[in-house]
């Protein structure tokens, strides 16, 4: 099982291009990620709050901030960059979760959207404000930076917006998976459960 879940992981790292290096430039801007993270998860889950299709999965507020910790958390190891099996098992049981209480895909996606844009918001902002903070020359007059310098700093700051935003989609396209997956089991046992009943009443019948 776990070769499996090692072997699903690293198919999609593959695919959407987060080797390692992607992922330890994203490690790097971990302090950036993490100081933008609580803002954008209280606005989420104030978002919840006021959304009753979605409000009434939480029994009140204690249960989102307690909701609200463990996303935390998750979502600081994902700041870290090491998307391992223990990542891809948390990411997993998010999705299985909301199989299981009939929370649909489309809040789980709508979410994500709304943490994203206080995440891009704060990097880029952070990003730049650092990038155009003048040196110091001389007698410690600050100097112009150099405009080479300057680009640079953006080609950098887009590699780690580029991988954070793949890590989030790869997020979500597991929680995802996982829950069509569980939908999709469930049918089959509910059809195969189905279609024992009717062999039985045939048996009996003839």
């Amino acid at each position: 099982m776990a070769s499996h879940t090692s072997e699903s992981l690293q198919s999609r790292l593959d695919f959407i291009g987060l080797d390692a290096g992607a992922r330890a430039g994203m490690a790097q801007a971990q302090s950036l990620i993490e100081a933008h993270l609580e803002p954008a998860l209280a606005k989420f889950y104030a978002k919840l709050a006021d959304v009753p299709a979605v409000a009434r999965f939480f029994d009140g507020k204690p249960q989102m901030d307690r909701a609200k910790s463990k996303q935390i958390g998750h979502w600081q190891a994902i700041a870290t960059g090491q998307l391992d099996e223990a990542y891809m098992e948390a990411s997993t049981k998010v999705g299985l979760r909301h199989a299981m209480i009939g929370l649909e895909p489309r809040w789980h996606i709508g979410g994500y959207g709304l943490i994203m844009e206080t995440l891009v918001r704060g990097l880029v902002h952070d990003s730049m404000a650092a990038a155009l903070t003048p040196e110091k020359g001389r007698f410690g007059r600050p100097t112009p930076r150099d405009a080479e310098d300057v680009l640079a700093d953006a080609d950098a700051m887009a590699e780690m917006l580029v991988a954070v935003l793949k890590a989030i989609l790869l997020d979500v396209d597991i929680g995802v998976s996982a829950y069509f997956e569980k939908l999709t089991a469930d049918a089959r046992e509910a059809d195969d459960a189905a279609r024992a009943k009717i062999d039985k009443a045939v048996a009996a019948t003839g």
